[in-house]
């Protein structure tokens, strides 16, 4: 698999993540500057971006905190993976060639990235380039300190060598596929799709750089190529399942999500359920699906068919907590307070630092007439979320007409 597919679709591996897998421990909460709010996910996502290129430990441990505030934000999701993957040089070498222990340590990050397509499948990927020149980097320093056999290796020399491998690799025409998606990163849109298209050349056997160049097609809103060019990759998907006969994950149901949000970009439900149903029956644990339903079905005023979906997707990830907080605001819209309640418990004891499931425990406490309980949940939002949030005044109003 070329070096483009393993960066990008490894989260896809996802589904293979056991459980038991090594854990760091939590990080301190890292200090954002002088004057920002620290009950801003923005701030520590920030200062993230900030320190990526200087420490990018650090730039992981500010985007985890970003993520404890707002877990449900695709882009931290992202750029926590990068962050992470950057943070070891050894280590990333070590996934990037497949070592299935490093896989493994990683599937919780690649899990997040998982997450982060399950809202936004077209996800912009602009920091994909820096991770990849800083992989090849590491891979190169490794070779050259292997070679020199434990004896001190040339600061000057190690540097030569690196810029020379990086300046051919992009004179190169042997891998357009990786130029196009350099140009993607960096937002060269016309120059990533004539690579792309090169890549794909006229045997079309590389479903992958399809579904990139779809990707580049939805993000300047050319919805038909976009739907176009998935198709392909679901086509030549299927010759390259058939033809291997082993297939460790399921490509095709993502690529069926892909392709319904498209459908609903133009606003064709039908073949949006469509895709989605097709999806399923390529991976029955695909629970992006069972949301993706869900909405649909509230926009059509199912509110049953909405319920038994949310249900189904909280079943199949029941340690998410975007499916839990859409189905307990469900709950809240159909007036089953409790039902909501025990949603949101499951969220603040997976994300204590989550300040919405703590208004939403208000407003059920409230709607049960337990005024007591509504405050306190209110308050403990308002200790948690961020200055300026759309719903303080609102809270503030009602906890000083339940404290008269």
């Amino acid at each position: 698999m070329p070096i483009l597919n393993q960066l990008v679709r490894a989260s896809t591996l996802v589904v293979l993540a056991t459980p038991g897998m090594a854990q760091k421990k939590t990080p301190i909460p890292p200090r954002p500057p002088v004057g920002a709010d620290t009950n801003s996910a923005l701030s520590y996502y920030r200062l993230g971006l900030s320190k990526l290129e200087v420490n990018a430990q650090a730039a992981a441990d500010a985007f985890y905190w970003a993520l404890e505030i707002e877990p449900n934000w695709p882009e931290a999701l992202y750029a926590r993976r990068i962050a992470v993957l950057r943070a070891d040089p050894a280590q990333l070498v070590r996934y990037m060639r497949g070592d299935k222990k490093t896989r493994r340590d990683f599937a919780s990050v690649d899990s997040g990235y998982f997450r982060a397509l399950m809202q936004d499948p077209f996800v912009f990927r602009d920091l994909d380039r820096d991770l990849m020149l800083h992989y090849f980097r590491s891979s190169i320093e490794e070779n050259v300190r292997r070679r020199a056999m434990g004896q001190p290796v040339d600061a000057g020399a190690l540097k030569f060598e690196i810029d020379r491998y990086l300046s051919d690799m992009m004179r190169d025409d042997s891998d357009p596929a990786t130029k196009a998606w350099i140009a993607f990163s960096e937002r060269r849109f016309p120059a990533a799709l004539a690579g792309y298209a090169k890549a794909i050349g006229k045997k079309h056997e590389n479903p992958e750089a399809h579904e990139d160049r779809a990707s580049v097609f939805f993000l300047t809103q050319e919805y038909d190529s976009a739907k176009v060019e998935i198709e392909h990759a679901l086509a030549e998907q299927k010759q390259k399942d058939d033809k291997d006969r082993v297939i460790v994950y399921q490509p095709k149901a993502m690529l069926e999500f892909k392709l319904s949000s498209i459908h609903l970009r133009q606003n064709d439900v039908a073949k949006a359920k469509e895709a989605l149903g097709r999806a399923l029956v390529e991976d029955l644990s695909f629970y992006p699906a069972h949301l993706a339903l869900a909405s649909i079905a509230l926009m059509e005023r199912d509110t049953t068919t909405a319920v038994r979906e949310l249900g189904l997707a909280v079943e199949l990830k029941p340690t998410d907590p975007f499916p839990l907080l859409r189905q307990a605001e469900l709950h809240l819209t159909l007036r089953n307070p409790d039902s909501a309640v025990t949603a949101l418990a499951k969220i603040v004891e997976l994300k204590p630092y989550f300040a919405t499931p703590h208004r939403l425990l208000g407003l059920a406490a409230d709607r049960k007439g337990d005024g007591k309980a509504a405050v306190a949940h209110f308050q403990r939002y308002l200790s948690l979320t961020m200055k300026g949030d759309r719903y303080e005044a609102e809270v503030r109003k009602r906890i000083a007409e339940l404290t008269q």
